[in-house]
């Protein structure tokens, strides 16, 4: 791999290390939020519990870009990425879940 693609592929794992770092607290806010948006309604949603999954899935991610950014086999790292960036979306599909119940249910 040549040293261009080395650091291009150090960049990637560190922004996405911060953007799900990040996204852990925008979940965990939000379910604060939808608690509260809750005993004000009082109405039932299952927003919080899906918003709940994908701070669980962004800290993984997280973790997982961690360990990457400091392994020096590059065979794990490949794997380690893909992983990550595959958990990494399914994050970013529950929030958009997320936010059309939440759209949907609290008109």
């Amino acid at each position: 791999m040549s040293k261009e693609q080395a650091d291009r592929n150090h960049n990637h794992r560190l922004t996405l290390f911060s953007v799900s770092a990040g996204m852990v607290g925008v979940c965990l806010t939000g379910v604060g939020l939808i608690g509260v948006v809750k005993g004000i309604r009082n109405a039932e949603s299952s927003v919080d519990e899906i918003l709940s999954l994908s701070a669980l899935l962004f800290l993984i991610t997280t973790a997982l870009y961690f360990f990457s950014l400091y392994r020096h086999d590059q065979a794990c790292r490949q794997i380690s990425d893909k992983v990550a960036d595959v958990i990494f979306f399914i994050s970013l599909f529950l929030l958009l879940i997320a936010c059309v119940v939440f759209t949907i249910g609290f008109k």
